[in-house]
């Protein structure tokens, strides 16, 4: 139980993964297509780290 916390909190620490679940949830919240809500979320998770 405790390498399974580690690990997702050591996922959570990661800034571009905040800032993708922020944009997932935002095009979620506008209703948007599933494709659209994962390629969104993607860009930005890509982008950020670049």
């Amino acid at each position: 139980m405790d390498g399974i916390l580690s690990v997702l909190l050591d996922i959570f620490r990661q800034p571009s993964v905040i800032v993708a679940l922020i944009s997932f949830i935002g095009l979620a919240v506008q209703r948007k297509r599933f494709s659209d809500i994962l390629q969104g979320s993607i860009r930005t998770l890509v982008g950020f780290l670049v």
